[in-house]
């Protein structure tokens, strides 16, 4: 399942986990249902107190300045990266954006 597929509004972020080769966002939708959003190849991630948090939106991005200053700091300046940015209804920036190379979804087990 893809990023765009999910509905965000009215979900929450219940926790990240993250390892040497992804990130992931335990996630449950307006409905109760718990999901998985696999980032493969994270390596940068911004985080305000997410977990808990309603949600509105999630934005992808190729055009973000955290790109550039992640692929700086890996020492990877062609790495293939896009942001993904989740925001709540109740702000203009987002609370967390993680920039890695894709993103999958999965029904939590």
């Amino acid at each position: 399942m893809n990023l765009s597929e999910l509905a965000f509004s009215d979900g929450q972020v219940r926790g990240i986990r993250s390892s040497l080769s992804e990130l992931v966002v335990d996630f449950t939708d307006w409905q109760e249902k718990k999901w998985e959003i696999v980032f493969e190849n994270a390596i940068g991630v911004e985080s305000f107190s997410i977990e808990g948090e309603e949600l509105d939106k999630v934005e992808e991005r190729i055009d973000e300045v955290l790109i550039e200053r992640s692929r700086r700091i890996a020492q990877e300046p062609d790495a293939p990266l896009k942001c993904f940015s989740f925001y709540s209804p109740w702000r203009d920036d987002p609370l967390l954006t993680v920039v890695a190379a894709s993103c999958l979804v999965r029904p939590y087990d």
